[in-house]
């Protein structure tokens, strides 16, 4: 059965771990694999060439690429990936049979969290998403959203002018009842972590009450960005 699916992918440039992430998607097949980058980069355009993939400049802020890439993706199914999140090898049978559900055309996926690192600090990490995920039905943009293209334009999009915090608008969107758990991981780094967890989780913590509270997302994400 063909997939009818486009991978999008917004990333700020070339890093080592965008190969592992396309490595990743590209197990996912058939498959369109959309890359969007602020401006244009030679070793990311390349791609087009050499891996078949579909290299599109597009405009800063990770709402508005994530919105560029679902205008762009030409298949009826999108799965937004973050570029530092490589997806788990069983993924492809998940995202196929979630697919191949009629009864999840209203309905949206999204992967179980795992960090990149073998950690207890990354393991408690890992708790307390999945507690998020079951009592607030919030899983964040690094576990992935798969959705059919009817709804996610139904429900009005990413947020192009919201340079973070889409992910948390678009989810309370969806609301709780059509929100799917995949049974494969969403492997994303835990570098930004590393300088110090606790600071990092109090951090998003505080960002999420913010949004809650009404903060504009731009202010918010001048308090996301500044260093631990």
């Amino acid at each position: 059965m063909p997939l009818n699916l486009s991978i999008i992918i917004p990333t700020l440039g070339y890093r080592s771990l965008f190969d592992e992430v396309l490595d990743a998607v590209k197990t996912v097949k058939p498959a369109e694999i959309v890359v969007i980058a602020p401006k244009h980069d030679y070793v990311l355009a390349s791609l087009e060439v050499k891996e078949l993939i579909n290299f599109q400049v597009g405009p800063k802020g990770r709402g508005a690429a994530l919105a560029y890439g679902a205008e762009v993706a030409s298949q009826e199914w999108l799965l937004f990936v973050h570029d530092d999140t490589v997806l788990a090898a069983n993924a492809h049978d998940e995202i196929k049979r979630f697919i191949s559900d009629p009864n999840h055309i209203n309905k949206a996926g999204y992967f179980i969290f795992k960090q990149d690192e073998d950690h207890i600090k990354s393991w408690l990490l890992e708790k307390l998403v999945m507690l998020r995920n079951i009592f607030l039905a919030l899983p964040y943009g690094d576990q992935g959203l798969l959705i059919h293209k009817n709804l996610y334009h139904q429900l009005g999009g990413f947020r192009i002018d919201y340079p973070m915090m889409e992910d948390v608008d678009f989810i309370c969107k969806l609301g709780r009842k059509r929100l799917v758990r995949l049974n494969a991981q969403a492997v994303t780094s835990a570098v930004r972590y590393r300088n110090s967890y606790l600071k990092r989780i109090a951090r998003n913590a505080r960002c999420l009450f913010l949004y809650f509270s009404g903060k504009d997302p731009i202010e918010i994400a001048k308090i996301y960005e500044q260093v631990v």
